[in-house]
């Protein structure tokens, strides 16, 4: 594959995972003033979507901090690779606990409430969720 099309995948990845950041905070925005009259388990769903934005918006910043460096001072592969290396390590830990959490929710609404839309949010997580389980053990 060429590197053209590795650039556009890696476009392509931190506008999806800036949209689904975007997402969460919206929908954490929204149910923020009620996250206490839902019971203790929702107060943390609402807690965990919050900080997967952050993890989220923190991939973005992390990506336009490197490239601003670069700009500035060229830095290597080697360098590049580190500092995306290190943000890994700061956010997979949180990021597989409120996933999981987040999964479990989703399942749950999926069972009470069968629709297409509850479906294709529980593939998503599920998949997700999955994939971050297999890449941070590999």
């Amino acid at each position: 594959m060429s590197s053209g099309w590795y650039v556009f995948f890696a476009i392509a990845l931190v506008l999806w995972n800036t949209l689904v950041s975007f997402w969460n905070a919206r929908v954490v925005g929204q149910t923020w003033a009620e996250r206490e009259l839902h019971g203790p388990f929702m107060f943390l769903v609402i807690w965990s979507a919050a900080i997967q934005s952050a993890i989220g918006f923190s991939m973005l910043l992390i990506i336009v901090e490197g490239l601003l460096v670069n700009l500035v001072h060229p830095m290597s592969a080697k360098f590049n690779h580190a500092l995306m290396g290190m943000w890994y390590l700061a956010v997979i830990i949180p990021a597989l606990g409120t996933g999981l959490i987040i999964t479990i929710h989703s399942w749950i609404e999926m069972f009470r409430e069968k629709s297409f839309a509850n479906m294709a949010n529980t593939a998503y997580n599920t998949y997700a969720m999955g994939s971050n389980i297999y890449h941070a053990s590999s």
